[in-house]
Order: structure tokens, then sequence, then C-alpha cells
């Protein structure tokens, strides 16, 4: 029978749980590599009693996921290894001693297991997120951007999409006539985008001259007393290699301590510069949807309010429910971002029985969202615990509903202006705009 990989690390803890007298008594990784093959790696390897046959075991074990040459190897910190000791994503095993941790070495979305970044002052942060495209979430983010302009808040958006970039053309002018002789770039767009920041930051160039090349107040504020102020993922020059800047956006680089910055600590130092610079009441960023790197970053490492998009499909649960297995690998994470989590019931039939389809949405939602609660105790249960009922109306997995109106169908604000009238926006976002508003509270974020 050939071994799979959902398998092979699974079997691995089990025999490992009953040879722990066996291995090193100090720390101990279980690394898989890139090809999903393990091998553990020890700084002192001296006090065990690791046989030949024990490497007989693994390997009929393993199969063809055990890696090539020894199982157990020796690996100093002091000598350039201390990253595989010290990895920020590796994550403890039930039955494995605390020092014994397993590392996987992914090639993208390896963030979604980094501890959550802590709270730091710095204003109020709202993600938008969801598992699939075409559910409204650009939309609800621009309609949201719209909101808090007409309550007079200055708003910074910025599109987190880089592989799909598309809130600028939402929220900025699109160019239908041909291009000008002498024009180098669309009229009403920033000349650069937040792609522009990763090059330039990668050779020292991240200044306050590119920051502000990157900002484009929206029109989009239509009679509000606020600002909505726009930084796509890409901007608007005619001469640019958007794919070449692309595909080095996601680069680790050393800091100024000659340490590797992985791409979320180097993308929220971008969100925190523009955040000095123009001192926005609130941020909004529309993340990449899928479980992508950028997402993992978006939802667990920038401090903010993560509001999810879904509908109720047994597609998105499937994948929300993949999604919270393998965060709760980590539950310092999932305690540190939970309070945050918002669920959003994206294009909602507008029925008239309103209450049965939240209810539905709601208790189909649970059984994803149950693995990020915490178990109840028979015991005296404390103050803090974190757990929710299925119908439960402040629950993370009680939708906020959006209801699906045709006037919303293509969304397009600068032209069809119906879609900024108040009363449409109110019929339709009117569940989202209270829970942004409350958010935006003080009390909120503490």
């Amino acid at each position: 029978m050939s071994i799979r990989f959902d398998t092979a690390l699974r079997h691995l803890i089990q025999w490992l749980s009953s040879h722990t007298d066996s291995l090193p008594k100090d720390d101990l990784v279980v690394v898989r590599d890139l090809r999903g093959q393990i091998r553990l790696v020890a700084e002192n390897v001296q006090e065990t009693s690791w046989t030949s046959a024990f490497e007989t075991e693994v390997s009929e074990l393993l199969g063809p996921y055990k890696a090539a040459g020894q199982f157990l190897i020796h690996l100093e910190r002091d000598q350039g290894f201390d990253s595989f000791f010290k990895a920020p994503d590796a994550y403890a095993c039930e039955g494995l001693p605390k020092n014994w941790v397993v590392l996987d070495r992914l090639v993208t979305g390896r963030e979604w297991l980094y501890p959550a970044n802590a709270p730091v002052n710095h204003p109020p942060r709202f993600v938008f997120y969801g598992l699939k495209g075409g559910v409204g979430r650009s939309t609800a983010l621009s309609m949201v951007a719209w909101h808090l302009a007409q309550q007079g808040k200055k708003v910074l958006v910025l599109d987190l999409d880089l592989e799909s970039p598309g809130l600028g053309n939402m929220l900025l002018p699109v160019r239908q006539d041909l291009r000008e002789e002498g024009d180098t770039a669309l009229p009403g767009w920033p000349d650069y985008g937040l792609t522009d920041w990763f090059v330039e930051d990668a050779v020292g160039q991240a200044d306050t001259a590119l920051i502000r090349s990157m900002i484009q107040p929206s029109p989009l504020n239509v009679g509000g007393r606020g600002e909505i102020l726009v930084v796509p993922a890409a901007g608007g020059l005619y001469a640019q290699d958007y794919v070449s800047k692309l595909s080095r956006a996601y680069a680790d680089l050393p800091d100024r301590s000659g340490n590797a910055e992985v791409f979320g600590d180097r993308l929220a130092r971008a969100i925190t510069q523009l955040e000095e610079h123009l001192q926005p009441d609130a941020v909004l960023l529309d993340s990449r949807a899928g479980i992508h790197h950028i997402s993992a970053v978006a939802l667990t490492r920038l401090d903010a309010f993560a509001y999810l998009f879904a509908s109720d499909s047994e597609q998105t649960w499937a994948g929300y429910n993949a999604l919270f297995s393998h965060w709760a690998n980590k539950p310092e994470t999932i305690k540190r971002v939970r309070q945050s989590l918002r669920l959003v019931s994206a294009l909602t039939p507008a029925s008239e029985n309103k209450d049965a389809l939240r209810d539905s949405f709601g208790e189909h939602a649970f059984d994803a969202f149950v693995q990020l609660y915490d178990q109840e105790s028979t015991e005296d249960v404390p103050s803090d615990l974190f757990s929710f009922g299925p119908f439960q109306e402040d629950a993370p997995h009680r939708p906020i509903c959006i209801w699906h109106d045709r006037i919303y169908g293509s969304f397009a604000p600068l032209k069809h202006t119906l879609q900024l009238d108040a009363g449409n926006a109110k019929q339709v976002f009117e569940e989202l705009f209270a829970s942004i508003d409350n958010d935006l509270q003080p009390e909120a974020g503490a």
C-alpha cells in the first residue's frame, strides 16, 4: 500500500510518542521539506539510543516521505542553523514533549502559522477576505469606504490583491478614450502602487517621495466631508513591467540587523509608513482570495478586524474547515485573532424569511468555526471562555448579511449614481455598516 502525504507525518508523530526515551531530551525539530519528505534535526544527539533498527522502522513507516540519508541529524545553532530551532511557524503536537516541534517548509502560505502581531498604536484596520472571488468583497469594501467618508472620516484603502489588481478600477477613474500624446500614466491614478513599494524598499528607496506617488484621492466620495485615499496594487504608469515587479514582491530580505525579514513584516512596515504619512481614521485592506500567502499575512499578522466573506455552500465551508484545521496547529495565533473575526454572508437572497436564512447560514458556519472556540468544561467556566452555540447572536460565525440587489450587480459607482444613493446603500449594506461603525469605537480594539 502506498504511503501518502496526508498520513506520513501523522504516523511518524505516533511513532515518536512511543520512542521519547530513545531521542534527545533537548529541542528536537521534525522538518518536512518542500517535497514533503521528513527528517529529525537536533542539536544534541549524543544522549540518544538511535539505532539502525529505528532507521529501518522509519523507512517502512514513511516510504518515499523519508528524507534521503540519515534520518536523525545533528545541527549546531551557532553554526548558522538557529532558524530551525527558532522558526516562528513551528508548532507542537499532542503526545510529544513541548520542546519537540514540527516545521513545515512551505513554498507559499507559510505565515498562516506565524505568531500574530501584537496590537500596537495604529488606526483601526479592516481586512476584507474571501475564499473565492465573485462574492462581492471589493464592492462591499468600496461601499464601506464611501460610508465612512460620508461621516467625515479619512479612509486609506489598499489593494492587497497583487496577483489580480482590481480595486483601483472601482475607486479611481477608468480611461475610456485613446491615450493622448505626452501621456505617461492613467489620468487620475498615482504613478506607483503597493508592488512598487516592495521593489523600491529592496534597494533602500521606499522613502516619502515614493509614498506620496502611491496615493490618489478617489472621486467616489461624492458629497462626503471626508476623504478616500487609494493605494492600488499597480500604479498608473504606462511604461512598467508589473509581472517582473510582482515576482520580487514576496522576497524575504535582510533587515538592518542582517536577519531575514519575511513578506508579512515588510507589508506591515509599508502599511505603517502609509499610516504615519496620512494619519487616516480607518484603513481598509482588500485581501487576495483563497488560501494564499497574502491572505495569511492579512488575517493573522496585521492586527486587523477580519471580515470573512462567504456564500452558504458546501464548497465554502469545506474551504474554511480546511483553513481552520491548519490554523488550529498554532492555538496561540488563534487566540490572538479570533476575537476580531467577522463572518459576512455576501449576496444574501433578499427573502421575506431573513431570520431563517441567517440561522441556516450560521448553523453551517458553526461546524467550521467551532475549531477556533474553547472547549466547554464541566467544571467552573472561566469568564473569558471563548465558546458559542450555533445560534448565539454575538458569535463570530453568526453572519452579517449583505442583501442581494440588482442595483449592485455590476459595480461601477463612478458611472451608476444609484449605487451611491443613501437609501439603496442602507437597504443592502446596513448590517455591514453598523458592524464597521461598532468596531471603530475605541473599546472595540481594546
